[in-house]
């Protein structure tokens, strides 16, 4: 476990691979890497993409529906935990492709403190598991699946809104960061 920044440049991350269980393999991409730590930057988006169940997006059971994508994202310093739900992403390129199969699952997240993070995935299926708020569901394919990365410092300046983070209603006609 990595309590400090990176000491070297990292390199662009193209993208980082784990293979977690079951035959199934993720990717992070947005980020850096330097030996096998992933780092990303403070407000900018980290996307995670699980390859997993194939559907299609008219299936029976249902990908939005029937199955439901959680990752619990925590902060080590902090022990801050997050939980980002996922979505069926079709091919994991959709917008350009146009496709609607595909085995491709994927969580979005934008880390507000810097420091080392660690997460863990949920990949369960039921009827209606999507909408249900209980802790059901038959654990799948990547379920259980882990890792870590590191956020350093965004390398933006305003008005670029990664350097300040989350707009946020004060009370006035105006957001505040």
């Amino acid at each position: 476990s990595m309590s400090t920044e990176p000491t070297a440049a990292p390199v662009a991350l193209s993208p980082l691979a784990v293979s977690p269980q079951g035959g199934c393999s993720l990717s992070c991409c947005g980020g850096m890497a330097e030996s096998s730590v992933a780092y990303f930057m403070q407000w900018h988006r980290l996307q995670i993409t699980f390859e997993g169940v194939p559907s299609f997006e008219d299936a029976e059971p249902n990908p939005f529906l029937d199955y439901r994508l959680s990752v619990d994202m925590t902060h080590s310093d902090t022990g801050t935990t997050v939980r980002v739900q996922g979505y069926f992403a079709a091919d994991g390129n959709a917008a350009v492709t146009g496709a609607t199969a595909g085995d491709k699952w994927r969580v979005l997240f934008l880390p507000d403190k810097t420091g080392m993070w660690s997460w863990t995935a949920s990949f369960v299926f039921g009827d209606d598991v999507a909408v249900n708020l209980d802790d059901v569901g038959t654990p799948l394919c990547f379920d259980g699946a882990s890792g870590s990365f590191f956020v350093v410092d965004s390398d933006k300046q305003l008005p670029d809104l990664r350097k300040g983070g989350y707009l946020k209603y004060v009370g006035e006609h105006y957001l505040q960061y």
